[in-house]
Formats: C-alpha cells, sequence, structure tokens
C-alpha cells in the first residue's frame, strides 16, 4: 500500500477512527529517528568504554552467527 491508498482507506473510516489515526502519526513525531540518537553517553564514545571490544580476540566466536547456532544447539535439542 503507497501513501495514497492509505490516505483513501483513512478517508474510509468513521470520524472517531480517523482521529485515532491523526493521534498516532502525531506521537510518531516526538519519537527520535535512530540517526538523531548519539554515539555517546554521558560525553563518553562507546569505542571508549572498557566493555567495548572485550570479545575481539575470542577464536571461537570469530564467526557469532555459527557460534550462538552451536550454543543453542548444545542448550537446546530438538
Amino acid at each position: 500500500m503507497n501513501l495514497q491508498q492509505a490516505i483513501e482507506k483513512i478517508r474510509l473510516l468513521p470520524q472517531e477512527e480517523q482521529q485515532k489515526v491523526v493521534e498516532f502519526v502525531s506521537s510518531l513525531e516526538s519519537v527520535p529517528a535512530r540517526d538523531s540518537v548519539p554515539a555517546t553517553q554521558n560525553g563518553v564514545s562507546f569505542s571508549q568504554e572498557t566493555f567495548f571490544g572485550i570479545w575481539r580476540n575470542r577464536t571461537e566466536m570469530t564467526d557469532g552467527i555459527s557460534w550462538v547456532r552451536k550454543l543453542r544447539e548444545n542448550e537446546w535439542p530438538s
């Protein structure tokens, strides 16, 4: 569905339901976009935090997806 189709469907809704759509859309304006979330917290870059990179040299985790899959298979066999 594109924007024009959505608008047409909204127009077919009862007035009370249209108001709910308006309120929902308005609420989205107060949610920060992902791009606007700072990469720092308390003025410190995450890459400078002590925990950053703690698994960097773990050879068993070079392929994180396979490592997690194997861990799950061992913990929850099917």
